[in-house]
């Protein structure tokens, strides 16, 4: 008696195609979520040291909780919100050449790939 291991199973190109669609969606919301991140780091470190200098003008002290909260919470998490938004445009901005350069390249038709992509605009 022999044995015969299965066939392996067809390339499902169009699923090879929404994968490196959803890896090139995942890349750009991940770097622009960072570069948004980033950013609101710096403006919250400039925001803790402009507070801090007003309250040292205005009361002649400086409370670091007060600098902390509004001066780098602020900023640090308006930037976080933000990032969701600017990474979700960036993708909505860039989803169409993406479908039809991962259609070309495994040979599917565009149209259903871009229906199928539409979950993450």
């Amino acid at each position: 008696m022999s044995y015969r291991s299965p066939a392996p199973a067809p390339e499902d190109r169009e699923a090879l195609a929404l994968a490196l669609v959803g890896r090139r969606v995942r890349r750009a919301r991940l770097l622009v979520s960072l570069l948004c991140v980033v950013g609101s780091l710096g403006a919250g470190v400039v925001g803790a040291a402009l507070v801090t200098r007003l309250q040292w003008l205005v009361l002649g002290e400086a409370w670091v909780l007060v600098s902390m909260l509004v001066g780098f919470g602020g900023p640090f998490a308006a930037g976080f919100r933000l990032s969701f938004a600017v990474s979700r445009r960036a993708t909505q901005a860039r989803i169409g050449a993406w479908v039809r350069e991962a259609a070309e390249q495994h040979r599917v038709p565009p149209g259903p790939l871009m229906e199928r992509a539409a979950i993450w605009t």
